[in-house]
């Protein structure tokens, strides 16, 4: 089978000659195996992958790489694999953040020294054309755009760029993208009623309350990638539901205000005696209704995934936790099986009007 190395593996093998170090990412040169479905490389010269080094999405979904099907697999299809060379791999999901994030920004990593090598960029079927086009353009690339299917590959003398570094990949995307001058006018309130998970089943409650303080409500799915920067841009504070449309928060100027709308589900978890590492939720509040953190709090941070709280306080934002108290864990034994966050952030909320009112006068009214 193929091995999955760690980082300190490959200290003192002949797999660090693949290496190097570019415009602050490390990027792997040469051949390996690759396909549009999770884009994870798997050098041949090595037989080997490292989730800790190439991998962004969730471990478990690179776990079918390092399992005897398709070792096996590989080695008899490798003969008849599609073979692609000279390219630099950017990769895709269809997901406004992880494309954003963890596949298009490896674009940074190109310069005149990856340039004379490459002839193109590889995204996957699931993609969002808009941003990838808009950030060739910005950079002025003049290479071509392919787009690969699901099925393994054999990428000859290409690159793979793991960009673990979100600090830098925030950083390139506001010195392209960030207009510093911009005026902060706009209240604006994020709407999910374009999604089919995690949505605010009483959302025009709230819409019909923001409105009273001129909020501007937004479908994100609806607006160009451009016309997005514009709009956080000039935003001196956003209210949304926990979504990939907060990140965004990469072009917003200093001192906006941002409640992130999140599932509080500790009643449920204590109720059902689930068999979790106390340690790691030690922070789980006891409440009977809505709740909100301070600002710029970290200690609730693994009560969601903590991403745009990480943005807001990069980029000097103001940013709070609204957390809503409408999970039952009860009622899901999936939730209750595996305990998957990916499970419960899908969930639909119902925020508490009162509470909200509430925490949004503390926060907008008083502090102003």
């Amino acid at each position: 089978m193929f091995k999955n190395l760690k980082k300190t593996d490959m200290i003192g093998t002949n797999f660090t000659s693949n290496l190097f170090k570019h415009n602050n990412f490390i990027v792997f040169y040469g051949d390996f195996y690759l396909d549009g479905q999770f884009f994870f490389p798997i050098s041949i010269k090595h037989n080997a992958g490292s989730f800790e080094l190439f991998g962004n999405l969730a471990p478990i979904k690179y776990r079918k790489y390092f399992e005897q099907d398709f070792y096996n697999y590989t080695l008899n299809q490798k003969n008849n694999m599609e073979i692609i060379e000279n390219s630099l791999i950017l990769g895709s999901s269809g997901n406004y953040y992880h494309d954003l994030i963890d596949f298009y920004s490896k674009i940074f990593s190109y310069d005149n020294k990856i340039d004379t090598n490459i002839d193109k960029f590889i995204i996957g079927q699931s993609y969002l054309k808009d941003p990838i086009i808009t950030l060739i353009k910005k950079i002025n690339i003049q290479k071509k755009l392919v787009i690969i299917n699901n099925e393994t590959k054999i990428f000859k003398n290409s690159y793979f760029v793991s960009n673990k570094n979100f600090i830098k990949i925030n950083d390139f995307y506001r010195h392209l993208f960030l207009n510093p001058n911009a005026q902060q006018f706009k209240n604006i309130y994020i709407s999910r009623n374009d999604s089919k998970n995690r949505s605010i089943k009483n959302e025009k409650d709230i819409v019909n309350y923001l409105e009273k303080f001129d909020f501007e409500i937004y479908e994100l799915s609806k607006i160009s990638f451009l016309e997005q920067i514009k709009i956080f841009s000039e935003a001196k504070m956003i209210v949304s539901m926990h979504g990939a449309g907060l990140t965004n928060l990469m072009f917003c100027n200093p001192e906006t205000k941002v409640v992130e709308i999140a599932a509080d589900f500790y009643e449920d978890y204590k109720s059902n005696n689930l068999d979790i590492d106390s340690k790691q939720f030690e922070y789980f509040k006891n409440n009977e209704t809505d709740w909100f953190s301070d600002i710029n709090c970290n200690k609730y941070n693994k009560f969601t995934r903590s991403v745009f709280n990480q943005l807001s306080q990069m980029n000097g934002l103001n940013h709070y936790y609204y957390f809503v108290k409408s999970i039952n864990l009860k009622k899901n034994k999936k939730i209750i099986a595996d305990f998957e966050f990916k499970t419960i952030t899908h969930t639909n909320l119902t925020v508490d009007m009162k509470i909200f009112k509430s925490f949004f006068q503390q926060i907008f009214i008083k502090k102003k």
